[in-house]
């Protein structure tokens, strides 16, 4: 599997998971607003893994915002092969508790 086909997309701080917004209208704004502002930070990526089974894989990565990097956001994917296509079937994000600050 070439990771030249696997594109990575992710929403600014904020916007990505609902469990902790107030409300879905609260959400919906601020994807908008992301959305309206044309304005796209730069992810680096750390630790990338890939685990390939025939037509299924994993693939594992750390990835930072470049204009804040603390804490790392964890991501996973789990991809198939259908139709000689790769399609992502799940992804998960979840900031890394390691560099949590309290």
């Amino acid at each position: 599997m070439g990771l030249t086909n696997v594109k990575l997309f992710h929403l600014a701080p904020g916007c990505t998971n609902l469990l902790f917004r107030p409300n879905l209208e609260t959400h919906l704004t601020k994807v908008k607003k992301f959305f309206d502002s044309g304005t796209i930070v730069e992810l680096l990526s750390e630790n990338l893994a890939v685990c390939q089974f025939g037509d299924a894989a994993c693939m594992v990565v750390t990835v930072r915002y470049s204009d804040n990097p603390q804490p790392g956001v964890r991501a996973s994917f789990f991809l198939e092969k259908h139709l000689l296509q790769w399609k992502i079937r799940h992804i998960h994000f979840s900031t890394n508790p390691n560099e949590v600050k309290t």
